[in-house]
């Protein structure tokens, strides 16, 4: 028998209808479609016009991985990244120890802000 144990430190997803748990749980539990027009490359030669394309930032605390015909419209903020030649991402990359985390705005940020 094989001792070798698995554990799971972190679960996420990036899918053309949520880019983490919770939104991506709540589109499928009330049936909304991530398939659109493509927007991504110039579909007129082709008969097919409509897919599911990822949009919106996306935080990852660890590392994203972007297949050769993954494109992504919007910002990508990770430690890590993995991509395939072809990837392409329409927006921001921010990469580093604190990358993965959402900005954070402190009490007194927001005060200035409310202020202004």
């Amino acid at each position: 028998m094989n001792d070798r144990r698995v554990v799971i430190t972190g679960l996420g997803v990036i899918t053309p209808v949520g880019n983490d748990l919770e939104s991506f749980w709540h589109s499928l539990k009330n049936g909304v479609s991530g398939i659109r027009t493509i927007t991504a490359f110039n579909t007129t030669a082709y008969d097919c016009r409509i897919g599911g394309e990822v949009r919106g930032a996306i935080y990852a605390e660890e590392r994203v991985e972007l297949q050769a015909t993954s494109v992504v419209h919007g910002d990508v903020h990770t430690k890590r990244l993995l991509i395939q030649e072809g990837g392409e991402i329409n927006g921001v990359l921010r990469m580093g120890e604190d990358a993965g985390q959402p900005p954070q705005v402190s009490q007194r940020g927001a005060q200035a802000l409310a202020r202004a």
